[in-house]
């Protein structure tokens, strides 16, 4: 015998179409509108066995006394339920991608590939900083994966050197201590630098510093002036 539930998955035959998740009450209601019959099937919704309508005792005093009548193909309302077609098909889940970091690397590849005849121009940087932007500091990836760091707007004559990531990172938590916060931060590399050497650089400042301390990251600027 059917159990009793809150919830049932509907299994119309004549349409082979299945509707999960419906409340008994609607099943109640679609039973008295004939748009279920006694041979379409429900079960609980979770469990794996069904069940003809008119084994459920307190549904099937509800059909009608002839069941000669065809049972309506129609839609459930699209913000209600869940509509399936076929039995038991599972949902194909598409994950999601950050598409910015794709199309990044994928720049990043090219530009490293076409080399220096590329007649793609990067945008021109006064002191590797966006025009227009205060309180912004910069970093140079050198050849040899070292790391300059200056501030266009406060020290534009002075610069400084790193030979690791941390050694910058803790150098720029320094910076803002002292109360001489920096907005924004561009980065900029050499052709044949790679793309993961630029990526990690940028995860650990993301991971270093909120957003009300650093709120942008510039990427893809020729060089200082």
């Amino acid at each position: 015998m059917l159990p009793d539930a809150k919830y049932y998955d509907v299994w119309i035959v004549k349409s082979n179409q299945v509707i999960r998740e419906i409340p008994a009450v609607t099943i109640l209601q679609w039973i008295a509108e004939k748009r279920l019959i006694g041979r379409d099937k429900i079960r609980p919704s979770g469990t794996a066995d069904w069940f003809e309508v008119g084994q459920h005792p307190s549904l099937a005093t509800t059909l009608p006394q002839k069941d000669n009548h065809e049972t309506d193909v129609f839609d459930a309302p699209f913000h209600s339920f869940k509509k399936y077609q076929g039995v038991d098909d599972d949902v194909d889940m598409i994950p999601l991608i950050d598409v910015s970091l794709v199309l990044l690397v994928y720049f990043l590849m090219s530009s490293s590939s076409m080399g220096s005849g590329t007649s793609t121009k990067l945008p021109i940087a006064e002191y590797a900083s966006v025009q227009g932007v205060k309180d912004q500091a910069w970093i140079e990836i050198e050849n040899d994966k070292s790391y300059t760091v200056g501030f266009a707007e406060r020290k534009k004559n002075q610069a400084t050197k790193f030979d690791t990531q941390d050694k910058l990172i803790a150098h720029l938590q320094g910076e803002i201590k002292k109360g001489q916060g920096f907005k924004e931060i561009t980065v900029y590399a050499p052709g044949d630098i790679s793309a993961g050497t630029i990526r990690t650089l940028v995860t650990s400042i993301e991971k270093s510093f909120g957003k009300d301390e650093i709120s942008k990251i510039h990427l893809g600027v020729t060089g200082k002036k």
